[in-house]
């Protein structure tokens, strides 16, 4: 920061302890440093009004079949769907996926398949 400061008019606020929305996790007597999402992804259950979804033990689901079938979708539920943010949410997993769920990359991409006319299937 000594070197920065030299060319940049900065000042120290201390150690970081968020970046992009993911809380910043440091052991310095091990020395080691992680990514939480857990802020990130109680705020994105906040943003789509999901804070009282249950967690589930597998993240694809069971029950849902996806395919050219799930993509027939009628005039009323087309206008229904308008008003869901479906790709803003698909935005914000994929963040999440990037920087600390690799977990949830192949589910994330079954779903971002929808983007473009999405539906209440499941």
């Amino acid at each position: 920061m000594k070197a920065l400061g030299k060319s940049f008019a900065m000042k120290g606020l201390g150690p970081v302890k968020q970046i992009l929305g993911m809380h910043i996790v440091q052991d310095q007597t091990k020395r080691v440093l992680w990514l939480s999402p857990q802020k990130y992804v109680m705020t994105i259950l906040e943003r789509f009004n999901m804070s009282d979804a249950n967690p589930v033990g597998s993240i694809f689901p069971t029950n849902c079949s996806f395919n050219v079938k799930s993509c027939e979708r009628g005039v009323t539920e087309k206008a229904e769907m308008r008003k869901v943010p479906y790709a803003s949410a698909i935005d914000s997993l994929i963040h999440a996926m990037v920087c600390t769920r690799p977990s949830i990359a192949f589910v994330v991409g079954v779903v971002s398949q929808y983007m473009s006319n999405p539906g209440r299937e499941c």
